[in-house]
């Protein structure tokens, strides 16, 4: 049985935390929801757990909080924070509460959906729409922003 230890938002990247939070905004744009707090998780077999679970997990919203595991690649980030934010919908509207098969099979089709409907996109597309969207080059660029902004130039 897993253990998860939330992480602290310094052990967790920039770039992962820019993606979520690209994800979480385009995700709300859709679902209409109050954006749950989030944070990174990591897993741990030997003490020092915050919470246990009876399998492993990618994502978890638990408590109105979405936990997302660390290192994921782009896709699976984008594909798990849309998951985790359908649930938050699914909560706040009180929607597929008496089947945990509907609540997983709606949030499994909307992350699929999500995902095509943005057209798979990576991590570096995502983190430049930031950068565009919200004219962060008034203000010191990380090294990971600005390694962004020059693939895209």
């Amino acid at each position: 049985m897993p253990g998860y230890r939330v992480l602290k938002h310094y052990e967790t990247s920039e770039r992962e935390s820019l993606i979520a939070q690209v994800v979480s905004e385009v995700v709300n744009s859709i679902l209409k929801i109050r954006l749950p707090p989030r944070n990174f998780i990591q897993e741990t077999y030997i003490g020092g757990s915050d919470f246990k679970r009876d399998e492993p997990v990618l994502g978890l919203y638990h408590l109105n909080c979405i936990y997302i595991i660390r290192d994921l690649p782009d896709a699976d980030l984008v594909r798990v924070t849309a998951h985790e934010l359908r649930h938050a919908w699914q909560e706040q509207n009180q929607e597929y509460w008496s089947s945990f098969k509907l609540r997983e099979y709606d949030a499994d089709l909307f992350s699929r959906e999500f995902s095509s409907y943005l057209g798979h996109p990576s991590g570096t597309q995502i983190a430049a729409r930031l950068v565009t969207a919200y004219g962060m080059q008034g203000r010191e660029l990380s090294p990971y922003i600005k390694d962004v902004l020059e693939r895209r130039l």
